[in-house]
């Protein structure tokens, strides 16, 4: 295996503008692009570095940061608790006893009950919006002591008051089917129409709300029949509760039948 030779003194390749080994490339030109890669190499180089270093300080700066967050919250908690410590019990002395003097003299007040002073009182939160405006005439009588009022003397005070709105409506709708035979059942056959039950006597959102006050209000079938009544005129048996909650059983079985089927499918199951 032959090493690399040094060329004798005034030897001049004649391939160097046009090298076959360097698929017609200048050498020149190709050591020139070898250097330039290097130098970019080594800046690189100190690129990560620079970056990979202040990237351990910015790290270093978040886990201060959270430390002191992770303080100031213990801090706060603490002086927020400590306002409403529970007060020494002051026990009630006999006149003549000096149980409840202090040493100067004067008389242990009992702690006042309530927020400790200087508590951010709770308020309630401000509607953001406004759907009517009622002006109110000013009182010709004071409604404390029965006696005449002065309305030239008066001002004007707002009030927001929220409320809710009861109406004991609903709402019939009328679907026109078109059917169609199908000669595999031998009958007239008609599709669902989009927001309501086929042929169901009541609707779907009627009985979603019945479903609601079922299983989260637990409210029982009477109670619901009444509630539905009374706030939205809509009546129904007690016993078509117990329909609404078969429908909904069938219209869930798929997605029933699709979690059993991942539990049997899953490497460990929990109750």
């Amino acid at each position: 295996m032959s090493g690399c030779r040094k060329a004798p003194d005034g030897f001049t390749c004649p391939y160097r503008d046009r090298c076959p080994e360097t698929g017609g490339l200048p050498v020149g030109w190709l050591y020139t692009r070898h250097q330039y890669r290097l130098q970019l190499e080594e800046e690189h180089i100190h690129l990560r570095r620079a970056l990979a270093q202040e990237n351990g300080d910015l790290h270093r700066a978040l886990r201060e940061r959270d430390a002191e967050i992770d303080r100031l919250k213990a801090e706060n908690k603490l002086l927020h608790q400590r306002g409403f410590k529970a007060g020494r019990a002051v026990k009630k002395a006999a006149p003549g006893d000096d149980a409840d003097v202090e040493r100067n003299g004067n008389e242990v007040a009992p702690k006042r009950r309530g927020a400790p002073p200087g508590h951010k009182p709770w308020v309630r939160k401000v509607p953001d919006r406004v759907d009517r405006i009622v002006s109110v005439a000013a009182p010709l009588q004071c409604p404390h002591c029965e006696s005449p009022t002065d309305p030239a003397r008066g001002d004007r005070s707002v009030h927001l008051q929220e409320d809710i709105e009861l109406r004991p409506v609903t709402v019939v709708t009328r679907f026109e089917h078109d059917t169609a035979w199908c000669p595999c059942c031998r009958r007239q056959v008609a599709q669902a129409p989009e927001g309501g039950i086929a042929f169901a006597p009541i609707g779907p959102k009627a009985k979603a709300a019945a479903l609601y006050l079922r299983h989260e209000m637990k409210l029982p079938y009477r109670k619901i029949k009444d509630a539905m009544e009374k706030l939205f005129g809509l009546s129904f048996v007690p016993a078509s509760c117990l329909g609404f909650e078969k429908r909904a059983r069938r219209s869930a079985n798929p997605l029933h039948e699709g979690l059993m089927e991942k539990m049997r499918h899953s490497d460990l199951v929990h109750a």
